[in-house]
């Protein structure tokens, strides 16, 4: 994993429970929730203790590694944050989220300028509705 040797040359520890934490979003493409790694890291057998896990998953996110998304009821999710800019579609029944790249999102940006006093930096963008298998 790029990330693990990263850290290492910085001099930072890779712990069991970071190293845990690492490999838990280099296998999964959905964003996930601090319940999600607990719940994870319980079903593998380690021993974790949660304020551990919140205490790493706010050490990646200032080291840029993670970055932070609020979706479905304001829960806060995590993805790596070298992914490709895309934007998530949630689905209401089931909270199944999906990453989605949009072709017009440059032009929505420059949209967004033009209308207001703002240079925009950052943006999100979620949709909600229902997936296949709630439909």
């Amino acid at each position: 994993m790029h990330t693990i040797s990263t850290l290492r040359k910085q001099g930072f520890r890779m712990t069991n429970a970071r190293k845990a934490i690492l490999f838990m979003f280099d296998q999964n493409s959905m964003p996930l929730s601090a319940l999600d790694i607990i719940a994870f890291l319980k079903q593998s057998n380690q021993e974790v203790n949660k304020s551990t896990v919140y205490r790493e998953i706010n050490f990646l996110i200032k080291k840029h590694i993670l970055k932070q998304l609020f979706l479905a009821g304001g829960v806060a999710y995590y993805e790596p944050a070298d992914r490709n800019h895309h934007h998530h579609v949630v689905c209401n029944s089931c909270g199944k989220i999906e990453g989605v790249s949009l072709n017009k999102e440059k032009m929505l940006i420059s949209e967004a300028q033009k209308r207001s006093s703002y240079k925009i930096e950052d943006h999100s963008l979620t949709f909600y509705g229902a997936c296949k298998q709630c439909q």
